[in-house]
C-alpha cells in the first residue's frame, strides 16, 4: 500500500537512486546487517551507520577487483539505517536517525 510518506520518498531523487542501488546490490544490505548484528552481539546498544559505511567502503576496496569503479554513495547510509531497523526488530533504535520527511517512508 502506498502511503503519503511513501509518495514523498518516491519523489525524492536520493531515495530513487538508493532504491535502484539497493535492488542491484543486495550484498551491501547483507554486509551492513551482519556488521550491525555482530556489534549488537558484543553488547553495543547504539552505533553510527556512517562508521559502518566507511568500514564497508574500505573492505570493498581491498576485496574487490576493479573496486575503483564501484562507489558507495554518501547519501545512502540514512536509508540503510532505517531499512535495517525496520526489517530487523532486534536493531530497532540501534542507529540514530533524523526526522526528515523525505526519508521517513522506510
Amino acid at each position: 500500500m502506498i502511503t503519503m510518506t511513501t509518495t514523498v520518498a518516491l519523489m525524492n531523487p536520493r531515495f530513487v537512486r538508493f532504491d535502484r542501488f539497493h535492488t542491484k546490490n543486495p550484498h551491501i544490505y547483507e554486509r551492513l546487517r551482519e556488521m550491525s548484528l555482530a556489534l549488537l552481539a558484543k553488547g553495543y546498544k547504539h552505533w553510527g551507520m556512517r562508521n559502518l559505511w566507511e568500514k564497508l567502503r574500505y573492505d570493498l576496496a581491498v576485496e574487490t577487483e576493479g573496486a575503483s569503479d564501484f562507489r558507495l554513495n554518501d547519501h545512502f547510509p540514512p536509508f540503510y539505517a532505517r531499512l535495517l531497523m525496520q526489517q530487523c526488530p532486534e536493531l530497532q533504535g540501534f542507529f540514530e536517525t533524523r526526522g526528515t520527511a523525505n526519508l521517513s517512508a522506510l
